[in-house]
């Protein structure tokens, strides 16, 4: 009788380079590059009673990127400037009488938005900020 050898086939060794080289790839094995810097878009939300004829500022601080605020019901103007609230008046960056005000590239650092109650009633308002940070 003759004996019957059966051998399991290898595979090649350029076939597992290959292999190899592919899952590479996929995973990001290509040239290295460098870290990226990511920024994230922060929102806040702040209300309450709005005495008349008067004027609100909220502050926030951001990196260079666009910023947004808007506030309802509408009751005067809103601005978005540099600075804290206790500074006094900086350049205006955006307004608007509408209820909102949008800057395509506020400055990094502290920022504030000012609105105001040009009415003849304390009324609930509601303020919305978005800013990268």
């Amino acid at each position: 009788m003759a004996a019957v050898m059966s051998h399991a086939r290898r595979p090649a060794f350029g076939t597992v380079l290959f292999v190899l080289v592919v899952a590479l790839e996929a995973c990001g094995g290509s040239s290295p590059s460098a870290p990226t810097n990511q920024t994230f878009a922060t929102s806040y939300t702040e209300s309450g009673p709005f005495p008349p004829h008067s004027t609100g500022c909220s502050q926030f601080t951001s990196v260079d990127g666009p910023a947004s605020a808007s506030v309802s019901p509408v009751l005067g103007k809103i601005t978005l400037s540099t600075g804290a609230c206790v500074e006094p008046p900086s350049p205006v960056l955006g307004q608007s009488d509408q209820g909102y005000a949008t800057v395509a590239k506020m400055p990094g650092g502290l920022n504030r938005v000012i609105f105001s109650n040009d009415s003849d009633t304390t009324t609930r308002y509601e303020l919305r900020v978005t800013y990268q940070n």
